[in-house]
């Protein structure tokens, strides 16, 4: 089975290397808001309270699953596949579906990182650290 039309290996491979690298930033994000959002920090298990435990693992166990929903959106064999090849309709649904996605996707990624960046400096201004070295001679600027 193909898996992109021909001559289209380098913009499906970029895609799909896009939408992996989108997911692992939103994956992270979410679980970070989930931890949070139950309650499973390190103190929280040292002082025995496991209550958002089960919770998470709960749902990180059903996550995997919800791409078995979607498998019926495949092609069921070769046949169909190489039908949907050379049909020249294409859905613009689908299209607006995937361009949406990846623009949010995109958005989410830019700004979180913004955020991120932003409270980390001005909490932490960067300011030089004195690394020890003090020159024993004077310098002196040609322009002073």
């Amino acid at each position: 089975m193909r898996l992109c039309p021909s001559g289209a290996e380098g913009a499906s491979y970029a895609i799909l290397t896009t939408f992996g690298n989108i997911a692992l930033v939103v994956a992270n994000s979410l679980g970070n808001v989930i931890c949070k959002l139950w309650n499973v920090s390190n103190t929280a298990l040292r002082d025995g309270d496991v209550s958002g435990l089960w919770k998470l693992s709960l749902t990180t166990s059903i996550i995997p699953l919800v791409p078995l929903v979607l498998l019926f959106l495949l092609p069921r064999d070769k046949k169909e596949q190489l039908e949907l090849g050379k049909s020249q309709v294409r859905s613009k649904l689908g299209g607006a579906i995937f361009l949406s996605v990846l623009a949010l996707s995109l958005g989410y990624c830019i700004t979180h990182s913004v955020v991120e960046l932003v409270s980390i400096y001005s909490t932490h201004p960067i300011v030089p650290e004195p690394t020890g070295f003090r020159p024993k001679v004077p310098v002196h600027h040609h322009w002073a």
